[in-house]
């Protein structure tokens, strides 16, 4: 597809800070796809090209890795609005609740869900590529993002002070603060891993609940040598 004119928009699937899925028909090829079409914002325009550059590298991986991963079939940019905006087509592998409605999933389709993803995971640290991602369980970001800081301060204020040498590698130097780094900030009690777990999973047992607590303690680490891996878990 490297024109829009072969696509009939059906539906709008999905918005987001950066970008809007499209439910459309190839009428070349004669099947349902997913366009990608991102925001002409700076924001928009920065995260989709990085989003490109690692689907590129994620189709140089060898052998079968990359089967795991879906990774666009074609790209383009088309004009509209006054602005330039890039469009990711990728393949729509299945229409039904998204990741946003987890509470309506069974407990045998989340578990199949994980399954694929830590395989997924693991394809890609195999190659050498890391993520940053959502957790299934909670169907919600672990960690705050509505914050002046963002997601990092989030990331700071449940698990505790980044490691000092850290310092002044941000690549968002305005946002980042002494505090971020200083061995005497503690976590927030708001911000606790048990809280959220309560908060999100209150119908879970508490053998599920200890299980599901000592999971994320070994995965929310800072240095990666620490974490558990996706081929671990």
């Amino acid at each position: 597809m490297c024109q829009a004119i072969r696509a009939s928009t059906q539906t709008g699937a999905r918005h987001g800070r950066s970008s809007t899925v499209w439910i459309a028909h190839d009428l070349l090829d004669k099947k349902v796809v997913a366009l990608k079409i991102t925001a002409t914002s700076c924001h928009g325009k920065s995260v989709v090209e990085h989003e490109v550059r690692i689907h590129d590298e994620i189709r140089q991986i060898p052998g079968d890795a990359s089967k795991r991963l879906v990774t666009y079939i074609d790209t383009f940019v088309v004009t509209a609005n006054g602005g330039n905006h890039r469009v990711l087509v990728l393949s729509l592998l299945a229409l039904g609740p998204g990741i946003y409605k987890l509470g309506q999933w069974s407990m045998a389709t989340r578990m199949s869900a994980a399954k694929q993803l830590l395989e997924a995971l693991e394809a890609l640290h195999s190659a050498g590529i890391v993520h940053r991602s959502d957790l299934l369980y909670l169907g919600c970001p672990p960690f705050r993002c509505l914050l002046p800081g963002g997601i990092v301060e989030g990331i700071i204020r449940a698990l505790g002070p980044l490691p000092k040498e850290w310092k002044g590698q941000s690549i968002d130097p305005d946002r980042a603060t002494n505090w971020w780094y200083d061995p005497k900030t503690a976590p927030d009690p708001e911000d606790d891993l048990v809280l959220l777990i309560e908060q999100r999973k209150p119908d879970v047992d508490p053998e599920e609940r200890e299980l599901a607590l000592s999971i994320m303690k070994r995965v929310f680490r800072y240095h990666p040598e620490e974490r558990l891996t996706a081929l671990e878990l």
